[in-house]
């Protein structure tokens, strides 16, 4: 219970907006299976619901920091969108993952997909941010939305937990 509380409040402090949380998976013949004092997995679940509720908030607290910026109308403040698809809840957007692998919705097209725009966030959800679009797009150097690894990344992404992303280049 103490090293559960610590990583929690390791993952306050160090802010994490991402915690790939799982739970522990006994495998015969390893060390791990044998050792004294497992924790009982209704305990485990509980945990891993506590960790994960965490991680949301701590998300959301990250995507409202992007709305309401410290320094206001400073570039630091763009997002660069790597756009990965049409938005399926919403017509007349795409989603994408800026240079923090946060979940971005914008006004858009499919002629969006594979391209990078930059924009600024107006809202944010635990989910990700809403932007504006602030430019027009810039193609990723040979890359296409037709491309396969586009199609794939794209149809294989349904949770919005990240996503594509480049190199810091244009």
């Amino acid at each position: 219970d103490v090293e559960f509380e610590e990583t929690l409040e390791t993952c306050r402090k160090a802010r994490f907006m991402k915690v790939h949380v799982f739970p522990f998976s006994r495998r015969d013949g390893t060390p791990a299976a044998t050792m004294p004092d497992q924790v009982p997995s209704d305990v485990i679940r509980e945990r891993v619901r506590i960790l994960s509720d965490l991680e949301r908030e701590l998300a959301e607290q990250f995507y409202l920091s992007r709305v309401n910026p410290v320094i206001p109308d400073s570039d630091l403040n763009l997002l660069h969108v790597l756009v990965e698809r049409e938005g399926e809840t919403r017509p007349g957007y795409v989603r994408g993952s800026d240079q923090w692998y946060m979940p971005v919705e914008m006004p858009g097209t499919a002629a969006d997909v594979a391209h990078f725009v930059t924009c600024r966030a107006v809202s944010a959800s635990r989910n990700g941010v809403v932007a504006e679009r602030i430019s027009g797009t810039v193609s990723v150097a040979g890359v296409t939305a037709s491309d396969p690894a586009v199609a794939n990344a794209s149809n294989s992404r349904r949770q919005d937990t990240g996503g594509l992303t480049h190199n810091g280049t244009r």
